[in-house]
């Protein structure tokens, strides 16, 4: 049996209790199978829910009434998503390489990526700097009265 969706803006149709809640939850960091967990719903269904257009700008008002923005919403899942990758590099039967990025993952988060060093080996030096420098200012204002005069 499906549900009803509630209709944009116009009150046609109203969302059931449990769609309400999603939306709180939701909007507070819950993931898509905790809600369906909790509701007795599949993930499917949830997932769904969760594509609905009422549904996500019911989420960005809970969101702005709350004073909550989605980076705040990340930010609380770091800790989550440093376990995981934990747990994968630690997993025997993850693959090697896979084991690897997450452990490159880790440290570049931690450490900072590793600098990258440049080297210009073609650097052309003036022995003079200043001379240099008033050769290339007359250049250019002699590049200047003939693009003027070209153009008058």
């Amino acid at each position: 049996m499906k549900e009803p969706e509630p209709a944009s803006g116009n009150g046609d149709v109203s969302p059931l209790p449990w769609q309400q809640a999603a939306v709180v939850m939701y909007a507070t960091g819950s993931t898509g199978r905790e809600i369906a967990k909790i509701f007795d719903r599949t993930p499917q269904c949830v997932s769904g829910l969760c594509q609905q257009p009422w549904f996500q700008s019911r989420v960005e008002e809970v969101l702005s009434e709350h004073s909550l923005s989605v980076l705040e919403l990340f930010r609380a899942e770091t800790v989550h998503c440093l376990q995981v990758l934990i747990e994968i590099m630690d997993d025997p039967d993850t693959p090697a390489g896979v084991r690897v990025l997450c452990a490159r993952d880790i440290l570049d988060r931690s450490l900072g990526k590793p600098v990258q060093h440049i080297q210009n080996k073609s650097v052309a030096h003036s022995e003079d700097p200043v001379a240099e420098c008033q050769r290339l200012e007359a250049e250019v204002n002699r590049l200047r009265d003939e693009q003027q005069n070209y153009g008058a």
